[in-house]
């Protein structure tokens, strides 16, 4: 009797419309982003510098966050020119349900010593966050500052840079809080000023789009994540410390959340019986 041998191919199925992801190149003027696929509603949008070709200090700014798109820039720091090289970058979009809970909370900072608590729709255990502010309506650099992370909530305020008045108007800051992202990698680190490496458990088929966020407030210094060297199997980060500070600062909570494609899965399935 014949023994027919069936081959089983697991393709590697495209995300749903509720996660996008993407890398590119980007300088200080605004450049628009299209999604492949639109949003059945406006998404929450991630984005991170992973290269360091100019020492100067940036972080992303991003506004017009809607269901077919955005568009982002780099911002320098007070004190710089805001003249800057091209930046590799990568983001996330993410619309709420599908993978954790995303919300939004808009908040303006009176002093730069107001927080606020965001309390989560739902109960976590152990969550991974992100956060960052969707909308530019003021240009005074500034970003999301999070501490007391636990299962039900978080403190976050607008923080304005030190040689700024830490007084900022409203600006909307989305947050992605998650226990599990299929076909992605994320963990939560202790990172300091120095550079370390991470090691991704698995490989990438090609570069992730990596983004991070500290979650901790062990130093009332300001801090913020830079990442580069990105490759399928890891990256480099260290915190960046507000210019107006000695640059030395203690160990900080980070989430990170790598996405990209995964290699092929392929089984071989011997069914023992003939037949077709």
């Amino acid at each position: 009797m014949k023994k027919i041998v069936f081959l089983l191919i697991l393709l590697l199925i495209p995300m749903v419309s509720a996660m996008e992801s993407g890398t590119g190149s980007i300088n200080t003027s605004w450049v628009t982003v299209n999604f492949d696929e639109s949003f059945n509603s406006v998404p929450v949008v991630f984005a991170q510098v992973t290269s360091e070709n100019e020492v100067d200090p940036v972080i992303v700014r991003m506004k017009q966050v809607n269901p077919n798109g955005f568009k982002f820039k780099l911002q320098e720091l007070p004190g710089y020119d805001n003249v800057h090289s091209s930046e590799d970058i990568s983001w996330i979009a993410l619309e709420d349900g599908e993978y954790g809970e995303v919300g939004r909370k808009s908040i303006i900072q009176q002093n730069r010593f107001q927080w606020r608590t965001k309390v989560f729709v739902n109960n976590h255990t152990n969550p991974y966050l992100l956060a960052q502010i969707q909308t530019a309506r003021n240009m005074q650099p500034v970003h999301v500052d999070i501490k007391n992370l636990i299962d039900s909530r978080f403190r976050l305020r607008l923080e304005e840079f030190f040689s700024l008045d830490g007084i900022h108007p409203r600006e909307v800051v989305g947050y992605f809080a998650f226990e599990e992202v299929d076909n992605a990698e994320y963990d939560s680190i202790s990172v300091d000023t120095n550079w370390q490496y991470i090691s991704f458990n698995e490989e990438f088929l090609n570069e992730p789009s990596v983004v991070a966020q500290v979650t901790s407030e062990n130093e009332n210094s300001g801090v913020f994540v830079n990442i580069r060297n990105v490759t399928t199997e890891g990256f480099y980060v260290y915190l960046m410390e507000d210019p107006g500070f000695d640059g030395v600062h203690g160990y900080e909570d980070v989430t990170y959340l790598a996405v990209g494609e995964r290699p092929l899965n392929i089984a071989i399935i011997d069914t023992g019986s003939a037949g077709i």
